[in-house]
């Protein structure tokens, strides 16, 4: 974590500079980050798109490898309004011979990736083509994985998605070493088995209660509601799921993937960007949807608190923003 004088440092700097343009706060503090791991000296630095790809401010550096996750219909007003449109923005970040691992893909946007790659003479690999494990199950509050080159792996990660994850972080590993990187089988199970407690990671199925079990989950677009709405139709018990999101996914697609028979709490997110619980609400009642609207989202978990039974599931999730306001107000009460 960088440390507050550090970033005072960096804003006081910043100001007396005489720019021709104004940057935005993530090309700011990209740009803070960059000058951060240079005076650290880091080993490796890995760095995550902030929108897209093809525009975005970190698509200035040149990797030894580069990941593409999934493709949903995401920031449809900056990136597109088809996934093949997105596909195109996000492949903006392959780059000339550098090695790209797509994780997954279908027939309507793997030849915008195959074209790119071939544009920029870089090696591609489809994480799906090449399975990195055999076999995955669930034992307690832990995934594990089998029959990978790396050796059993297990992960507290939960969640149907986190197989597709996996298989992407594998063959990210596998192409790393075809690069001369150094890591052991030893170093890939210690990062998977101890990602939460080494990283503070919070917010992917993660339970955070049991009587009744409660869980906390930060998918936000279709692709993720693809696997998070099969994930709840597998608890067999009543469910109550607290639902906020921003304004700019595709959320009428997300509602028609939910269950009819559950208890609803629509609220909204404490940024700009969110989808007013009210609006969230009528839409939720054209899919079929029936529920109540509170203020914010720890007022909707208390009422699902209050009506569970200990024995029912309760779901909280929609949007990154949504489990970090409830994440905070838990954590200062």
């Amino acid at each position: 974590m960088i440390a507050e004088e550090k970033v005072i440092d960096f804003v006081n700097r910043y100001r007396t500079l005489s720019l021709d343009i104004e940057p935005s706060f993530f090309e700011l503090t990209t740009v803070m980050a960059l000058e951060y791991f240079d005076e650290m000296q880091v080993d490796v630095a890995v760095l995550e798109v902030g929108l897209g790809g093809r525009l975005d401010s970190t698509n200035i550096i040149h990797p030894d490898l580069c990941v593409i996750t999934n493709i949903s219909l995401d920031h449809t007003a900056l990136l597109g309004s088809t996934r093949k449109e997105i596909a195109s923005e996000k492949a903006g970040i392959i780059k000339w011979k550098t090695p790209v691992v797509i994780g997954e893909s279908d027939d309507e946007i793997r030849n915008v990736f195959i074209q790119k790659a071939f544009t920029e003479h870089a090696p591609i690999v489809f994480a799906s083509d090449h399975p990195q494990f055999r076999s995955a199950e669930v034992d307690g509050e832990r995934m594990i994985y089998y029959g990978s080159e790396f050796g059993q792996i297990e992960s507290p990660l939960l969640g149907g998605y986190q197989l597709k994850n996996t298989a992407t972080i594998l063959a990210a590993c596998h192409e790393l070493r075809r690069l001369h990187w150094r890591i052991s089988s030893d170093s890939i199970a210690a990062g998977f088995s101890g990602v939460v407690s080494l990283t503070g990671l919070l917010g992917r199925w993660t339970v955070i209660a049991h009587r009744p079990l409660t869980i906390i989950d930060t998918g936000h677009n279709t692709g993720a509601w693809r696997y998070i709405s099969r994930q709840i139709s597998r608890e067999h018990k009543k469910k109550h799921i607290v639902l906020g999101f921003v304004s700019d996914k595709d959320v009428m697609s997300i509602l028609k993937m939910l269950p009819s028979d559950a208890c609803y709490y629509f609220t909204q997110p404490s940024v700009e960007r969110a989808l007013d619980r009210n609006v969230l609400f009528d839409m939720a009642k054209d899919s079929g949807l029936a529920g109540n609207v509170f203020d914010d989202v720890h007022a909707a978990y208390k009422a699902a608190q209050s009506t569970a039974s200990e024995n029912d599931f309760i779901y909280i999730g929609g949007s990154s923003y949504l489990v970090a306001d409830f994440l905070r107000k838990r954590d200062n009460t």
